[in-house]
């Protein structure tokens, strides 16, 4: 869309969403405009249509990371816990369904810290990827899982294991 000055003899190009008032049209009466911009006649203005703040996220998923889902394994005893954690639990030793065995101390509330869930339990957890040897790195407690028997390993994708480059890498 361009749109002319007769009287300066210029010509500006504009956004097909632009709207142009000059002084021939009558704002006055237009719906289309608040009446704060009556005062404006005589000039020529262009207005934009509004845009949000920030854009919306409504079908936006390629930035957004999905969150793992959480895995199991059976509590085999207990770490004892230092500095402030000194005679509590300080980490919960487990194994995964694969035989890898690793420790989880994060997450664990104060009160879990007093009172851990007990050995041969399953437990629910996170991590950030695995390390080339299959282990969890920085695994987080979430809970127990009441209703199982036996840890099942999930499968993890290729990027989330150590070493691997991920989509954001290549």
């Amino acid at each position: 869309m361009s749109w002319s000055d007769p009287s300066q003899h210029h010509t500006v190009s504009l956004p097909a969403n632009a709207s142009v008032v000059s002084s021939h049209d009558s704002i006055h009466s237009s719906e289309e405009y608040p009446s704060e911009f009556s005062s404006l006649a005589g000039k020529v203005h262009v207005f934009f249509p509004l845009q949000p703040a920030f854009p919306s996220h409504e079908g936006f998923s390629a930035a957004q990371p999905q969150a793992p889902p959480p895995y199991e394994a059976r509590v085999t005893g207990y770490e004892p816990g230092k500095g402030k954690n000194k005679g509590l639990t300080g980490s919960l030793k487990c194994v995964m369904e694969s035989g890898k065995k690793f420790n989880v101390g994060t997450g664990l509330s104060d009160k879990q810290r007093k009172n851990p869930p007990r050995v041969v339990s399953i437990i629910v957890y996170r991590f950030q990827e695995l390390t080339r040897d299959g282990v969890p790195r920085f695994p987080s407690f979430i809970g127990e899982a009441a209703d199982k028997t036996d840890p099942k390993d999930a499968e993890v994708p290729e990027h989330r294991k150590a070493g691997v480059a991920g989509p954001s890498d290549l």
